[in-house]
């Protein structure tokens, strides 16, 4: 589970909680948007739309219909995917 804690407008970046139940841990991660993009239109470089106090709830087998979720980082990169099968949108974090 992944909150959104803070955007700073300023700097552009967000604090991201992870929260791992099972695992009783914690971090913070602080990223800033390299893009973002609906389906197949085109990318847009440096904003991203993470409303503060979400709560992101991976749904990777979509078993919440129309609510598609998947967080994953890979290195300092955090990758979050949303939507439903004919409309997804992407964003590109790095910390």
């Amino acid at each position: 589970m992944y909150e959104i804690v803070s955007h700073g407008a300023r700097a552009g970046d967000w604090v991201i909680l992870k929260v791992d139940n099972e695992k009783h841990t914690r971090v913070e991660i602080t990223v800033v948007c390299d893009f973002y993009q609906w389906g197949s239109r085109d990318r847009v470089e440096g904003d991203c739309d993470l409303p503060v106090g979400a709560t992101l709830v991976p749904n990777r087998l979509g078993t919440r219909p129309g609510e598609f979720l998947d967080v994953w980082q890979l290195g300092d990169t955090l990758f979050i995917t949303r939507g439903t099968e004919r409309w997804k949108e992407t964003a590109r974090l790095h910390g």
